[in-house]
């Protein structure tokens, strides 16, 4: 529940601070006191969106901070635990707009995010206004009605995620056909390119220059055989070769070394020309025999080196970027045979999810079935109650495939017939401002015990209602309050003299600016509050004395 609340700077308010207790805390005054605000603080509390405009004329910043007590093992107690803050000592939140729009979440002290805020306030408070009028009147929102009435969310929750399970497996099989598509149109060139390269075998980088070497020699053999058989016959083979006469110089010099040991140097030298003359001769002798003049050797280097040629012109200037091209249609290749395996495997993945989403919907559908009666004679019961003693309202459940959406297959009408002889008709056709207060209140009693929340609060509750009607309204409203703190803005003394706790808002002047305050009330001023509230600013003593019975049977 709410234990405290502060309020600074927010639109007329400029620092008022409310210890709400348990039980029903009833809040009056003249319109425009700013009742309203402090159910705008509440909200912004709850984790509504911060506006810099709602700032206090003036001032730089607001700020709205709130006390409140969790039940241990309660939906926020576990989310507390969940973002390790301590529950046991309590919650505290503290939200501050600022005029530049750098707003702060604060809770227990610690920096946080309105993710967070959002995630453990989700079940502390429920409020009730103008804004769950129009929520009552989009048919769309139906089936939450029920589901809080029948204890479903959980299982409409798991709907919900496989749902979007769905949606998303869609969507990325959608992506994969149409990048398949796109795919299938260049893979019959892609194909032939690869098993045009494969088949080219290119394996050793520099093959197109050894080839072009090769060639060479082989268009030019006979006269490489003749240029080198004439150098060895006149370096070695023929008479009077070169080796020859090395040969008859060596003879001399060794003569002469014999005689004068200078010339065994270059006897030495000579020696060694004779040795070279002899191996370069023979090493040319050697050459021309190995000479190939194969011409069917020759047309197979050239139709080899032909086809290199051909693909680099197709594929890269070296065979190096050949093989770098091979390299990239192969991955797109293999791309185009992942997303072909993991279409399967992504439709494969859909079936499932489908089939359990609608065994789940269907099991879902069936407890609504069963609980749609049961809402129906609930809130007839609740709504009779409430001075519309001859209404009938109706819960229409439709179930099929056709109404698969996030929440199922179901689709709920929820229709009234609020007099006699009417034919049932949607709410939104025929419920007036009073009724659709009531409504709101009758469903809000009939799904309060699953809504988990420890605060209801109604702003404007008496919408369009007087009378007997306001009278009853109040006894629903104190019923409640009952089980869970309820705080209610309220305009009818009918609807105030149920109050457990009552404050009173009223807005003064003071150096031309507006200033809003609030006070608990004592039980005299209470009876002083009711009467102003039954007969305007000039208070009779019958007005007092109204006042005091009225109160003395809200007690009861």
């Amino acid at each position: 529940m709410i234990s405290e609340i502060s309020i600074k700077n927010l639109a007329v308010i400029d620092d008022i601070r409310i210890k709400f207790e348990n039980g029903l805390n009833i809040l009056t005054g003249e319109t425009g006191a700013g009742k309203s605000i402090i159910i705008n603080a509440i909200n912004l509390i709850l984790g509504d969106r911060a506006n810099a405009k709602a700032i206090r004329t003036g001032e730089e910043s607001a700020e709205v901070e709130a006390f409140f007590s969790i039940e241990e093992n309660s939906p926020a107690w576990i989310k507390m635990k969940e973002n390790d803050f301590n529950p046991e000592e309590g919650l505290i939140i503290r939200r501050i707009i600022a005029r530049n729009n750098r707003h702060k979440i604060y809770i227990n002290q610690r920096l946080a995010t309105a993710q967070i805020l959002n995630e453990i306030t989700k079940n502390l408070a429920s409020v009730s206004g103008q804004h769950e009028h129009q929520v009552l009147l989009d048919e769309k929102n139906n089936i939450y009605f029920l589901d809080n009435f029948a204890d479903l969310n959980s299982q409409r929750e798991q709907i919900e995620i496989i749902f979007h399970e769905i949606k998303e497996l869609r969507e990325k099989l959608k992506s994969l056909k149409s990048q398949k598509t796109a795919m299938e149109k260049e893979l019959e060139l892609i194909s032939f390119q690869k098993m045009e390269i494969e088949n080219a075998s290119l394996e050793d980088p520099e093959e197109d220059t050894k080839l072009e070497e090769e060639l060479k020699k082989l268009k030019n053999a006979r006269f490489l055989i003749e240029t080198s058989l004439k150098a060895s016959s006149v370096l070695y083979l023929e008479n009077g070769s070169v080796s020859d006469t090395v040969s008859s110089i060596r003879k001399e010099l060794e003569l002469a070394s014999a005689i004068d040991h200078e010339f065994k140097k270059y006897l030495t030298q000579i020696q060694s020309i004779y040795a070279e003359v002899e191996d370069l001769g023979k090493s040319l002798e050697y050459y021309a025999q190995g000479i190939d003049t194969d011409e069917e050797k020759l047309a197979a280097v050239t139709e080899r080196l032909d086809l290199i040629t051909k693909l680099k012109h197709k594929y890269g200037r070296t065979i190096d970027e050949i093989n770098s091209f091979y390299h990239e249609i192969s991955l797109k290749s293999s791309s185009y045979e992942n997303t072909e395996s993991q279409i399967l495997e992504y439709e494969n993945e859909l079936e499932k999810k489908e089939k359990l989403f609608f065994e789940s919907a269907q099991k879902l559908s069936l407890k609504r079935q069963s609980s749609a009666k049961k809402l129906e004679n609930e809130i007839t019961l609740s709504i009779r109650e409430l001075e519309m003693p001859h209404a009938n309202f109706f819960a229409e459940l439709s179930s099929g495939f056709e109404f698969k959406n996030e929440t199922g297959i179901d689709f709920l009408k929820l229709l009234i017939s609020p007099n006699p002889g009417e034919d049932p008709k949607p709410i939104s056709e025929t419920a007036s401002g009073g009724e659709l207060s009531r409504l709101v209140l009758a469903i809000k009693s009939a799904t309060a015990q699953n809504d988990n929340v420890s605060t209801i609060i109604f702003d404007e509750a008496d919408a369009g209602i007087g009378g007997k009607a306001a009278d009853k309204t109040g006894e629903k409203i104190k019923k409640l309050s009952k089980s869970a703190q309820v705080i209610c803005i309220t305009h009818l003394p009918q609807i105030a003299k149920f109050g457990d706790h009552h404050f009173y808002i009223e807005k003064n002047f003071f150096d031309k600016r507006t200033k809003t305050s609030i006070t608990k009330l004592s039980p005299t001023d209470r009876i002083t509050e009711i009467a102003r509230m039954i007969s305007g600013e000039k208070i009779s003593d019958k007005a007092l004395e109204n006042a005091k019975e009225m109160i003395e049977q809200g007690a009861l």
